[in-house]
């Protein structure tokens, strides 16, 4: 049977319908009932098993399985390596999940990606610089707010107050989504209140607040009163 892309694209699309539903185990199996049709076609269809493992579940052994499938095809489907790097990540064997994203790099020296996962990996064993140089690396290839986020937590790392703001900004403005994500826009209010802008940390939660239905004001008292001491202790 002759591979169908369109087919190929809905097929996914429902499993992924299905694990967004908390359907994990029904997407996979939904999934891998595909595999006649599917398998061994670049390698994207073991890599989108792969990747249903990894977001949906803890079974990265099985994820790592499913892209070593894919990677025996010739030339291997680029995303398998980020997803070998990614499952690595998750088990926290970051020698191993390193050793995959300098594949993609030496591969695709010009793919934004593999820089990107490097930085993803140097924020996680706190190498701060090497996030930030890796993070500006992937944005050199091309910008997008996914790279913008990686350069905030390495900077805020760094306590590079000045360029979490710059960064947020920036994947806000590509990407008006990361408004609505607590873990940058909060570095993003607190960095403004170290740098004594005061208003804009404050505007910067309510921001989060008014773009996060699932975020009360409540919740967000906490980081509202630490922007008030940080400011307080600006002042002073």
């Amino acid at each position: 049977m002759a591979f169908d892309k369109e087919e190929f694209v809905r097929d996914i699309e429902h499993a992924k319908l299905l694990a967004l539903q908390g359907k994990a185990d029904e997407a996979i199996n939904y999934w891998r009932g595909k595999r006649n049709e599917y398998s061994g076609v670049g390698g994207q269809y073991e890599y989108q098993l792969g990747t249903l493992y990894l977001d949906n579940t803890t079974e990265y052994d099985k994820a790592i399985l499913a892209y070593e499938d894919g990677l025996k095809i010739s030339p291997p489907y680029p995303r398998l390596y980020i997803g070998m790097a990614l499952a690595y990540i998750n088990k926290h064997d970051y020698s191993e999940a390193n050793f995959w994203a300098d594949r993609a790099v030496q591969e695709y020296p010009n793919w934004w990606l593999g820089y990107h996962t490097k930085s993803q990996i140097a924020w996680n064993v706190g190498d701060y610089t090497q996030g930030v140089e890796m993070a500006r690396e992937s944005l050199r290839k091309e910008m997008n707010g996914a790279g913008f986020y990686v350069l905030a937590v390495s900077s805020w790392g760094l306590r590079d107050y000045e360029t979490v703001a710059k960064s947020v900004e920036a994947a806000i403005n590509l990407e008006p989504r990361f408004k609505s994500e607590p873990n940058i826009m909060i570095l993003a209010a607190q960095s403004l209140a170290y740098l004594g802008r005061e208003k804009d940390a404050y505007a910067t939660l309510d921001v989060l607040q008014s773009s996060d239905q699932y975020i009360s004001k409540k919740q967000l008292k906490p980081y509202y009163d630490q922007i008030e001491e940080i400011i307080r202790g600006y002042k002073d």
